[in-house]
């Protein structure tokens, strides 16, 4: 690799950026004025209608024939009431008219007199803002009128009022300035800092991609010197420094602007008692993450949007990355939420917890060397992702055909395969229908719930988008018979990998255990089906899901993906999506790792067969487990659960399986090359397994 070149390339790449005047407007301008615009407007505008609200007057109803004496002047004496009388004062309160209505009841008087206690009934309407003032100020106004009662009544008693409040309560905040200017900002500081990363590297990725393929000058690029690591090089290196350009002005201008709206504010609040008090050393820490933040964010943008025809696709292809930042961008908004060594190891979230961690003074070791090593890990993978796709023709200039799928059109000619894109939007709507449809299903009733979901929402639809699209069933269901040598190693590698998905489970209960309501809902979830005979539990929990989930992600999805993706990421991507699909947090890893099991299996016997098989056997011996826990109860070195580690015996046995079943299904499957792979597996790309 020569950095000259890549030099060369990156100041070019620089000069069509900062000549586009659309990006310097985003990049520059934008910033440094959005923030003291919004500051002078809204800000200022909120803080004059507070006060217009809290100066108005309220109009106020007295509701009763007996109404103190007393009570009206304690109403009456406040500047912000203003009481009247309306027959139809509910009507009056709901159309707006009438802002606030003090109910009275009958012998309230009397009740004062004998000292007994009454009460009074405030009427408002909590969704109009001015009336939810007038009750404010309705409840200041009766709360002085009862100490002067009370104060009287011990006047006359001759006591001291000290008996009710025999002490004082006296709170001493040990924050300091700069833990509280922390706190504060540290709550939207690090999403803003993330959001303004990821929108850095956005524009710039689609317009030294897709941008180039539209101008027509991605070709004369190619046939450089360069070679297409140097040109990925130059480019990446030009977005990262846009992305870190516009973070910095970002937070620059929006420091600057919130310093100049706490000196608005009263200097006796909780926030102008404090002012912007971050250390050099928060922001020398803050730019340390932020760096592979931003090398993350400039290279996966790049990859994304590499396969873009034009400027329109890229902006769609991106926007789907982007919505997916901003949920693990907002975790430091959530309260309670801190930094700790497992959520350092999750991209986005620990930068975002970390900034909060950084601005109130703390400095955290562990988390902090954790954060780097999986933000420079996954930028690395993202920067080998993006390489790999420029080394591509086939990525980088795409005909229309291969890509114009719609799911309005049918084909005119039959095709052996789904296409990847036409598969992956299947999926999706699957995942909608399972959320929104089978969750209300089962929730009525699990039984038939689970049969529907299973057979109309996760079946039918693969099922149908086949037909619809003239695909060949028996190959792109893998639908073939496997060898009958592969049947035994099959067995092998399924229960190995069934007994280590155990030992994944509990290894993640101990850093993110399972909370009680995922607890209890399953031990609902195994009582209803312990209730049916064994046979009828076993086919809705075991045998359905192997036929109908095995046909959409080891079937279906696998097959459109595998010539493309080759077997390793697609292993991995049949995997995630099977870890998915189960729509459980608190399972997905352990999910996830029996997906990729019964891909292999797949993929290694060259049908689906043995993965239906794998599949059921693996729920049948969980449903047996759990039906029968009292016999294992009585062998404590059996213990088979999520909420413990497996006895050592049973991992070493779990990877002896494992391994020892995988390689004896590839010796088979390179013994039968004519079965080692399902019909469209013959151009598949070599790959480690």
């Amino acid at each position: 690799m020569r950095f000259s070149q890549i030099r060369t390339i990156y100041s070019k790449e620089m000069r069509d950026i900062l000549r586009d005047r659309r990006t310097l407007f985003v990049m520059i301008i934008l910033p440094i004025l959005l923030y003291p615009l919004l500051m002078i407007g809204v800000f200022q505008l909120s803080m004059l209608q507070v006060k217009r609200l809290r100066e108005e007057v309220a109009k106020v109803a007295i509701v009763g024939r007996e109404v103190p004496r007393e009570l009206r002047d304690a109403l009456d004496s406040a500047a912000t009431i203003r009481l009247t009388r309306l027959p139809d004062w509910r009507e009056a309160l709901g159309e707006g008219d009438l802002d606030a209505a003090v109910e009275i009841p009958p012998g309230f008087a009397d009740s004062i007199q004998a000292h007994r206690s009454t009460s009074v009934t405030i009427h408002y309407n909590a969704a109009k803002e001015r009336s939810e003032e007038a009750r404010g100020k309705v409840e200041r106004s009766l709360r002085h009128y009862q100490e002067a009662i009370v104060a009287k009544r011990f006047e006359a008693l001759a006591a001291d009022t000290s008996l009710l409040r025999p002490f004082a309560t006296q709170l001493e905040n040990a924050a300091t300035g700069e833990e509280m200017s922390g706190f504060v900002l540290g709550k939207f500081l690090g999403y803003i800092l993330i959001i303004m990363a990821m929108m850095g590297a956005f524009y710039p990725a689609i317009d030294l991609t897709a941008g180039e393929k539209e101008r027509g000058t991605l070709e004369t690029l190619l046939v450089s010197p360069a070679h297409r690591s140097e040109i990925v090089y130059g480019k990446f290196f030009a977005v990262l420094s846009v992305s870190i350009m516009t973070t910095l002005l970002n937070i620059g201008s929006m420091g600057v602007t919130f310093s100049w709206g706490m000196r608005l504010l009263d200097t006796g609040s909780a926030i102008g008692s404090f002012g912007l008090g971050v250390t050099p050393l928060a922001l020398a820490s803050l730019a340390l993450i932020l760096l592979p933040l931003a090398v993350f964010f400039s290279a996966i943008c790049i990859a994304v949007a590499t396969p873009a025809r034009s400027y329109k696709e890229g902006q769609n292809l991106l926007t789907p990355l982007y919505m997916a930042v901003i949920l693990p961008a907002v975790v430091s908004v959530l309260p309670g939420t801190e930094i700790s060594p497992s959520l350092s190891l999750i991209p986005v979230v620990n930068v975002s917890l970390l900034t909060k961690e950084f601005l109130v003074g703390r400095y955290p070791l562990v988390e902090t060397v954790l954060t780097l090593f999986s933000c420079c890990l996954i930028a690395v993978l993202a920067l080998s992702w993006a390489t790999s796709q420029f080394r591509r023709e086939t990525v980088l200039f795409r005909h229309a055909e291969d890509v114009r799928w719609s799911p309005f059109r049918r084909p005119v000619t039959a095709r052996p395969l789904p296409t990847p894109s036409g598969a992956l939007f299947i999926f999706f709507v699957v995942v909608i229908l399972v959320f929104f449809i089978g969750a209300s299903w089962q929730a009525q009733n699990l039984v038939s719930g689970l049969v529907k979901t299973e057979i109309v929402l996760i079946l039918l639809p693969p099922l149908v988008a086949l037909v619809w699209g003239r695909q060949d069933l028996r190959r792109s269901l893998a639908l073939v018979k496997p060898p009958a040598a592969s049947w035994f190693p099959a067995l092998l590698l399924m229960v190995g990998g069934w007994l280590l998905a155990i030992e994944i489970a509990s290894l993640q209960d101990l850093v993110f255990p399972f909370p009680g309501e995922f607890v209890e809902y399953f031990e609902g979830f195994f009582a209803q089906l312990n209730s049916l005979p064994i046979l009828q539990a076993l086919v809705i929990v075991a045998f359905l899901p192997a036929v109908c989930e095995e046909l959409l992600c080891r079937g279906f999805l696998l097959q459109a993906w595998l010539p493309r993706l080759g077997k390793a990421r697609t292993v991995l991507a049949v995997a995630a999506i099977f870890g998915v699909l189960h729509l459980d947090p608190y399972r997905l890893l352990p999910t996830a790792f029996l997906g990729a099991v019964l891909a292999i299996l797949c993929i290694e016997s060259g049908s689906i067969l043995p993965a239906m098989a794998g599949h059921a056997l693996s729920n049948t011996m969980t449903f047996l487990v759990q039906r029968q826990a009292e016999v294992f109860a009585e062998t404590p070195a059996l213990q088979l659960n999520e909420e413990q580690p497996l006895p050592w015996f049973l991992v070493v046995a779990g990877l002896v399986l494992f391994a020892g079943g995988w390689q004896w299904l590839r010796q088979v499957a390179s013994s039968h090359p004519a079965t080692a792979s399902s019909p469209d597996m013959h151009d598949t790309p070599s790959s480690p397994f």
